[in-house]
């Protein structure tokens, strides 16, 4: 018994705030690149009925991408009220954080997750011929995100996804790079600085939490930069993509957070926090009983979020909604000897 649990907070630590947990389970090695042969669309289960989806999402027709932790390519589910069809993406690659272009048709991706400090590859792949993938011809970036910037579709990332502790964050910038006719544009740096959790809807802020919760904006020409978290630790930052501004983020259960939830059980990232744009606690949103949240991320235009639901004692993966609004926890998708990591959903309007 003593071991098991050793194993288990091995685990849990490792994947905390980012980390990578590949363990190859059922893949097989074809010159060096796991493949993912077991895989069917009976692996996963839709846990929400239609008419509680469509009351949260506003539509039951929905695609969800995510990273199968197993073999590290990713998974698409493309739901349409009952049906459900399955596509794997990125066949023998090893890629994090897939995001849906704001029309659903493509997917960004990157080969650095949070908290790594190695050089990353960003791609593109169009849904709708999936295996000619575009890649960015710089350096390094990671953490993309679409937005849609003076006309333009764009995807910002940042060149750095390590922690802000190290000193290569202050020489490390966020960028935005247009994507057109499956041809990128010419980067341009927004910030210096990585900020790895978006930007505000009206692009008049950027927040970080690769280890500690940073704020950046303009006002007035003047550059403002600052703390938000007292120097704790935080991770998996998500700016939201509506005119709420909230910035929300996991933390390691730190005295600011257990000030506000009175909650001392000292349990790492039981709870989603929320700010708003001038650095109040707002909100706090619990996981379930003997779980914890990992890659919480906004949806676009919609105050509610995915994430994985983390059970320690299964070594289990789901996905989750989170409703803001009512502060409220819904099991979306279980998986069957799937791990499933930072997912993202796209909901067709």
């Amino acid at each position: 018994m003593l071991f098991r649990w050793l194993v288990v907070l091995e685990v849990f630590l490792l994947v905390a705030c980012g980390g990578d947990t590949s363990s190859n389970v059922s893949a097989e090695s074809q010159n060096g690149i796991k493949r993912d042969s077991s895989l069917s669309v009976d692996s996963f289960t839709l846990l929400m009925d239609a008419d509680s989806i469509k009351t949260l999402l506003g539509s039951d027709r929905f695609k969800v991408v995510f990273r199968n932790e197993d073999v590290g390519n990713l998974v698409l589910l493309d739901y349409t009220g009952d049906s459900v069809k399955m596509t794997l993406l990125a066949q023998g690659m090893d890629v994090y954080h897939p995001t849906f272009s704001p029309d659903g048709n493509k997917v960004a991706f990157s080969s650095a997750f949070e908290g790594a400090s190695f050089e990353s590859k960003l791609y593109i792949l169009d849904l709708r011929y999936p295996e000619d993938i575009d890649s960015l011809d710089v350096e390094s970036a990671a953490i993309p995100r679409w937005y849609v910037m003076d006309g333009d579709t764009v995807i910002v990332y940042v060149d750095y996804s390590g922690d802000d502790r190290n000193e290569r964050w202050s020489s490390s910038a966020t960028w935005r790079v247009s994507y057109k006719g499956a041809k990128f544009g010419m980067p341009e740096e927004i910030y210096g600085r990585s900020y790895n959790g978006g930007l505000a809807y009206d692009f008049s802020f950027a927040a970080t939490g690769a280890s500690r919760l940073f704020f950046h904006k303009s006002e007035a020409e003047e550059f403002v930069y600052e703390d938000r978290y007292n120097d704790q630790q935080v991770c998996n930052v998500s700016v939201s993509r509506d005119s709420s501004k909230l910035i929300s983020f996991l933390e390691t259960a730190g005295f600011m957070g257990r000030d506000f939830t009175h909650d001392e059980s000292g349990i790492w990232l039981r709870y989603v926090f929320y700010q708003d744009e001038d650095g109040k606690i707002v909100n706090a949103i619990k996981s379930f009983d003997g779980t914890t949240f990992e890659h919480v991320e906004w949806l676009d235009g919609i105050p509610a979020q995915v994430g994985i639901l983390l059970t320690k004692a299964e070594y289990f993966y789901d996905i989750v909604l989170i409703d803001y609004v009512h502060s409220s926890v819904h099991k979306f998708i279980k998986s069957e000897g799937v791990s499933m990591w930072t997912p993202d959903l796209w909901v067709e309007r």
